[in-house]
């Protein structure tokens, strides 16, 4: 089985996996050129290990929150290949790919993205079962809420995390690398965290495959 994953909720990462073996993973800090990178970088990497789109079984991404560009980079990708190859794709939200990272060590996670000027992204975990369950869903709000509201055994990860620095709990450099942890989270319980509720054997219809926007996104029409 080939498992192509990919996230571009903010830098950009990408993994190909086969046969529960990650063959490659990738990742790209440069936040401007998703648009740019994503499907070269993929089929470069298809081509280094012999393989060929029309191998791939399964295609994982994450559907945000994060950056409008690159969600919609991202999402209209997964679309593409899921019309042009017919190939099951799933869908998992950046906050709970993040969290999964760290369940099996801490059992209360909160997940801090870092958002528009003075803005955060939130969402809070906890461990059941040694999977994530969700506490709080994504939602868009700020420093100062965010630190009433802590207490001494939460686990604090995610891109906003380097704003906690004088807080007692840790951060971690590498928590928006999210392609390989897309991957494991499905094969562990995609079926906990996905905006769908879909396990992780079946596949997300095509009109399923959408971005999750905490807000109305912006868009500017030329006059």
């Amino acid at each position: 089985m080939i498992v192509l994953a990919f996230d571009c909720s903010s830098s950009m990462s990408i993994a190909l996996i086969k046969n529960n073996k990650i063959l490659e993973e990738k990742f790209f800090e440069h936040q401007a050129k998703h648009s740019e990178l994503l499907i070269p970088e993929i089929k470069g990497l298809l081509i280094q290990h012999d393989c060929d789109f029309k191998d791939l079984n399964l295609v994982l991404a994450t559907n945000g929150p994060g950056s409008y560009t690159g969600l919609r980079v991202a999402l209209s990708a997964l679309k593409m290949l899921k019309i042009g190859l017919k190939i099951s794709c799933l869908t998992a939200n950046s906050c709970a790919v993040i969290a999964q990272k760290y369940i099996n060590q801490h059992p209360h996670i909160k997940v801090v993205i870092q958002g528009n000027i003075g803005e955060i992204y939130f969402a809070e975990y906890q461990r059941k079962n040694n999977t994530v369950q969700e506490l709080t869903k994504p939602l868009i709000t700020d420093l100062d809420t965010v630190y009433k509201n802590l207490k001494d055994d939460d686990f604090l990860c995610g891109s906003a995390n380097n704003l906690f620095t004088n807080h007692s709990l840790k951060s971690n450099s590498l928590d928006l690398i999210l392609a390989r942890d897309i991957w494991i989270l499905g094969e562990k319980n995609l079926n906990y965290v996905e905006v769908n509720q879909i396990s992780f054997n079946k596949d997300i219809l095509f009109d399923q495959i959408s971005p999750l926007y905490l807000r109305d996104p912006k868009i500017s029409v030329r006059k």
